[in-house]
């Protein structure tokens, strides 16, 4: 982990390869959009790999009869739920900080070059995150 987290802090602010990209864009209504959509640098990757690995480890330990090896899962309240836990909420908060260096980056390249230095005010932010997770409770 601490490999991962050391490059990790070496790579904040760019953008990863892949399906990530940055862009300038313009709607049908001549308003220009700001579009970047990145990830953990492979790092939320990484993590959950080892994590899945364990979750089928255990599986196959305790004789579980899953359809297909790819649904092993880990129960609430264990340790391993909770390693699984920290490190998904670190790979998300990385990835959310990383994004938010980058947008505050292109806004400046924006404003400096585009907009001669004028201080420009988004109408609207849309922040949406992929491979995201929450606990939540329904119905009670």
């Amino acid at each position: 982990m601490q490999d991962l987290e050391s490059k990790a802090m070496k790579q904040i602010g760019s953008l990863e390869g892949g399906n990530h990209f940055i862009e300038v864009c313009l709607d049908t209504e001549n308003h220009v959009w700001l579009m970047l959509h990145s990830g953990s640098h492979n790092i939320g990757n990484k993590l959950g790999q080892c994590h899945i690995n364990t979750a089928k480890e255990l599986a196959e330990m305790a004789g579980g009869k899953l359809p297909y090896r790819d649904l092993a899962y880990f129960v609430a309240g264990t340790s391993e739920f909770q390693a699984y836990w920290e490190d998904l909420q670190w790979a998300q908060n990385y990835a959310h900080f990383n994004h938010d260096v980058m947008m505050a980056r292109f806004k400046h390249i924006i404003e400096k070059y585009l907009t001669g230095r004028k201080v420009t005010k988004p109408l609207l932010e849309v922040n949406c995150r992929q491979n995201y997770a929450e606990k939540e409770v329904h119905f009670g």
